[in-house]
């Protein structure tokens, strides 16, 4: 299901880069999409282990406006990857012999998910346009742990390599805001920014993209 997602969503993300127009006129519909950034606020600072901490991806959100101020949007993002990584390496000596290992950790995180919220929207100029909101997300993450270890000793060496995965969901809250400005009625480039907390880890979201509106 992801992949296919992920295919629609790159599919529309270029037609949309065309300047294809999604809506316009006196339509209450309205489209968005583009690229964004999530950083993930894990405070891990241990010696050894190496931290990505920040994923790319993409989104898509389709609007309905209620009124000049009110819309409705439900949305999906690919939010991306984070990982962790660590290794290890040395020699000893075991019963007069010499030990030397090597060994590494890896660990993906990749994650995905679907939002629904209210926006309220407020028209500063003509052209310009910011926006508030706060709704709820449904995420799923898949993690791939693999493990590497090498050993010699006594002239014999044997090595290990195992794999392990994981799934995750679940639900949280999430807040925004951001602002869109309109190039005519049906195309302009909308920024914003989102947070949520999601196991107790902060992330923060940054968006910019393509949206279709109306004047």
């Amino acid at each position: 299901m992801k992949t296919s997602l992920i295919t629609v969503g790159v599919s529309i993300a270029l037609a949309s880069s065309m300047g294809t127009a999604v809506a316009g006129g006196d339509s209450p519909f309205y489209l968005t999409g583009g690229l964004q950034n999530s950083n993930f606020d894990l405070n891990i600072n241990t010696a050894g282990i190496s931290v990505d901490d920040s994923a790319s991806g993409f989104n898509l959100a389709v609007g309905y406006e209620i009124n000049d101020n009110w819309s409705i949007e439900g949305g999906y993002s690919d939010i991306g990857e984070i990982g962790a990584s660590a290794s290890a390496a040395g020699s000893t000596t075991y019963s007069g012999k010499t030990l030397t290992y090597n060994g590494s950790i890896d660990l993906k995180v990749d994650s995905d998910a679907f939002t629904l919220a209210p926006v309220f929207t407020y028209q500063a100029s003509d052209k310009l346009y910011l926006h508030a909101t706060a709704g709820m997300m449904w995420w799923d993450a898949d993690a791939t742990l693999t493990g590497n270890a090498q050993y010699t000793y006594d002239g014999t060496t044997t090595a290990a390599n195992e794999t392990y995965t994981a799934k995750a969901d679940g639900e949280d809250g999430f807040y925004g805001a951001g602002a869109t400005y309109a190039f005519d009625e049906s195309m302009g480039v909308r920024g914003s920014w989102s947070r949520t907390d999601v196991e107790g880890v902060d992330i923060d979201t940054f968006e910019i993209g393509r949206a279709s509106c109306r004047e």
